[in-house]
């Protein structure tokens, strides 16, 4: 059948010969994985729609539940925008779309953690990425069913100032806006307890230990 959905793309890999294989988190339909035909081709009508972090809306031909849908049309809603090529945004959307394919199930529609996402994305080209990812992955927990408890963080997280992260709206920063140092403990402490979860290390969240060491000796 066909129908219509408005998508975040999460990955994008080379298939066939100009074609894209994309993992999809759509608001109608949950995440799923579809191919975009010609989509790596020069002038290609899909090419920025289907870049990761991209949010779009497109047609898809989806055969069954189990079948790998095939995008027939659409375009771009909302561009990944960012204002600079600078490292830490680019690897914050990355992070983003590869924790929420890693934690959400197929097919199952899940409209407030597509909200998330969009928002969080559509905050990364202004906001601080730290502070985004941090509140990202609170609230994503909360949406998930799980409350952050304070004991978790040694004590270094007050309950305020996880209530602060939990009311964040991507746009204006929290009352009593946390230190880099802090963010960095709290963002490794919620990975490391979503560990059994995940089941092998988050590629991107490696990616970014491994510039952000290699700047501090680069600068020493």
């Amino acid at each position: 059948m066909h129908t219509n959905v408005h998508a975040i793309v999460l990955s994008s890999k080379p298939y066939k010969e100009g074609d894209k294989f994309l993992s999809l988190f759509t608001l109608e339909l949950g995440r799923l994985n579809a191919v975009a035909a010609g989509a790596r081709k020069s002038q290609a009508r899909l090419g920025a729609a289907t870049e990761p972090g991209a949010e779009s809306q497109f047609r898809l031909w989806v055969k069954d539940v189990h079948s790998v849908a095939r995008i027939t049309g659409g375009g771009t809603l909302r561009p990944l925008g960012l204002k600079t090529r600078h490292w830490a945004r680019m690897n914050s959307v990355s992070f983003l779309c590869e924790w929420t394919h890693r934690m959400t199930a197929e097919r199952q529609p899940l409209p407030e953690k597509y909200t998330l996402l969009q928002k969080a994305l559509g905050a990364l080209a202004a906001e601080d990425p730290a502070l985004v990812r941090t509140a990202f992955l609170f609230q994503f927990f909360e949406h998930a069913g799980y409350n952050a408890d304070p004991d978790e963080f040694g004590g270094i997280v007050h309950s305020d100032t996880i209530r602060e992260l939990l009311d964040y709206d991507f746009a204006t920063p929290p009352p009593s806006c946390p230190s880099p140092a802090d963010l960095a403990v709290w963002e490794k402490t919620l990975i490391d307890t979503a560990a059994p979860l995940l089941q092998h290390p988050l590629k991107t969240h490696r990616h970014k230990t491994s510039m952000e060491n290699f700047l501090v000796k680069a600068t020493a």
